[in-house]
């Protein structure tokens, strides 16, 4: 067998071969694209314009600043736990006075 034969009988296959990876990473790469592609599609039917965003940007504010103002009405209405606790230890102050006079009396009455 010669060279040229044997380069011949070599050239078959190896091309063969390397006509299948081609083939595959060309297969692979359009798949890839294929994907990109759907994705692609997917953002462009689910955006959202910028007209849309800045409406909702702005009826957020306007909700935002509702809020707001019904917080500066609860805090001008309601008043504080500190406040709260204050007050209900004044009660409990006047209730012992109160009770201590009660007793006082009564300790008179029955002496």
């Amino acid at each position: 067998m010669d060279a040229t034969t044997l380069y011949n009988a070599l050239l078959g296959p190896v091309g063969l071969v390397l006509l299948l990876v081609v083939a595959y990473f060309l297969k692979r790469t359009m798949s890839l694209l294929d994907k990109c592609v759907k994705d692609i599609h997917a953002l462009e039917t689910n955006k959202v314009s910028e007209k849309d965003f800045s409406a909702f940007r702005t009826e957020t504010r306007e909700k935002l600043g509702e809020l707001s103002g019904e917080i500066k009405d609860i805090r001008a209405d309601y008043i504080t736990k500190d406040d709260f606790v204050r007050e209900i230890s004044n009660v409990n102050r006047q209730l012992e006075i109160i009770r201590d006079i009660l007793l006082e009396r009564k300790g008179r009455n029955n002496g």
